[in-house]
């Protein structure tokens, strides 16, 4: 779903390493400032589902995501359709398979760029 979100489309060449540094860490690199508005949301709406995901307040950067969203496009589509966070249990069953592990995949197009987080 991250990659549907982000890949609309890139319209400054900007380095992989400073979008998937801001949804690891939230740092914002200067350089995020020139994106459009609804790419910057999309960012955030990753950024939150990525503190979510490590059980940390995500509140602040949905609503930034939202104040982003100007449009309610492809951003405020995704978060609905984006199933919520599972928790996992902390002592998992003996004998229990093992969960899939996640991987998201963002490719940009224009940068020619690719990653996983």
């Amino acid at each position: 779903m991250a990659t549907r979100v982000l890949v609309e489309r890139i319209d400054l060449a900007i380095p992989s390493s400073i979008i998937f540094n801001f949804i690891s860490t939230g740092v914002e690199h200067p350089e995020l400032k020139f994106i459009a508005s609804e790419l910057r949301a999309a960012l955030a709406l990753v950024r939150s589902r990525k503190l979510a995901e490590l059980g940390e307040k995500s509140a602040e950067m949905l609503a930034k995501a939202d104040r982003l969203d100007v449009g309610k496009g492809i951003v405020a589509r995704a978060r609905e359709a984006w199933p919520p966070i599972q928790k996992e249990d902390p002592k998992p069953q003996k004998g229990a398979p093992k969960p899939p592990e996640e991987v998201v995949t963002l490719t940009l197009k224009k940068a020619g760029a690719q990653g996983s987080l």
